[in-house]
């Protein structure tokens, strides 16, 4: 039977540096003794050593296509996977999409996997894979406008000024635009005629203008910067973060009160009074704390006072 095959997701956990592979790969698969080659692009999520995701596998000459989901761990960078199950597909001719597993080796100066794979689920195969992960190295954020420089690993990169990538900035590796505003720029990688989906890049410009509305219960307090806030007013106050940049704070503050209610009760034996969700029947002094519909304690203090009934004794002659 005709075989297709299906790109797989690769695990990676670096051990001495915590390397994570999450993010977006794209790569080729060749199966051996032929001129068959796949064009592939996953998307993998890491957690501690191991990691989960898909891929998206299309042929060059047929255009069929199949999603896939994989699993896998890695030690020392070399990655053990395997498919796990096909999630789509499309293909009119019979075709069969293997499943594979396999070892690959992380190179993480080119930040690229490849390696040797073998199929499962129909005729043996043996698959050679070469991969490539578009990551990116800039600054997030910057103090004031600028030339930003933007590099990012993978092949054939472009970048975009648009998510629908109609309109081409510049092709290569990195990319050093003026920002003087929050920014998005998009990059894809491409190969075999594939271009991947576009990764966004946000530059967000933080000396910035901050406001925020903040309720609290008197004797608490709010911190902002090194000031400390206690009773209601407005604020401003200029804070300066750890890169650098500054940014304008106000502050809007209100501080609620926490009642203290002190109330006299008296009534004959019998009745009660209810405080809360407590019911008081005797003589005495009770304290009590509520919450205020603002989160607020109140304090209620009750003097109870329960009369007993009079006793009169006469004698009367009618």
């Amino acid at each position: 039977m005709r075989t297709l095959i299906s790109f797989l997701c690769l695990f990676f956990s670096f051990s001495l540096v915590g390397q994570d592979i999450s993010g977006l790969w794209q790569g080729v698969l060749n199966v051996t003794g032929r001129t068959r080659y796949y064009v592939s692009t996953m998307t993998l999520q890491q957690v501690g050593s191991n990691v989960t995701g898909s891929n998206f596998t299309k042929g060059v000459v047929t255009g069929f296509y199949a999603v896939q989901s994989v699993r896998g761990t890695v030690n020392n960078n070399v990655f053990n996977f395997e498919d796990v199950a096909l999630i789509a597909n499309q293909d009119t001719f019979g075709f069969t999409w293997c499943m594979k597993f396999g070892i690959l080796d992380y190179d993480p100066a080119l930040e690229k996997l490849s390696g040797v794979l073998q199929t499962r689920n129909c005729e043996p195969e043996t698959i050679t894979m070469e991969l490539y992960r578009l990551k990116i190295y800039t600054d997030s954020s910057i103090c004031s406008p600028k030339n930003v420089a933007i590099r990012a690993t993978g092949k054939n990169l472009r970048w975009y000024a648009d998510s629908t990538k109609s309109q081409l900035i510049y092709v290569g590796d990195s990319i050093n635009p003026f920002v003087n505003r929050d920014t998005v720029f998009y990059v894809t990688q491409s190969l075999y005629d594939t271009e991947s989906p576009v990764v966004p890049i946000v530059i967000k410009m933080k000396n910035a203008v901050e406001n925020q509305n903040i309720k609290i219960c008197m004797g608490g307090s709010v911190t902002v910067g090194d000031t400390i806030y206690r009773t209601t007013g407005q604020y401003s106050r200029r804070v300066v973060a750890l890169n650098g940049c500054s940014s304008i704070i106000n502050t809007s503050l209100t501080v609620n009160p926490t009642p203290q209610i002190n109330r006299s009760v008296m009534f004959c034996a019998g009745g009660s009074v209810t405080v809360g969700d407590t019911i008081y029947k005797t003589t005495g002094i009770y304290i009590k704390k509520l919450k205020t519909t603002e989160g607020c304690d109140s304090t209620i203090t009750t003097n109870l006072t329960v009369k007993n009934p009079s006793v009169f004794a006469q004698n009367k002659t009618i």
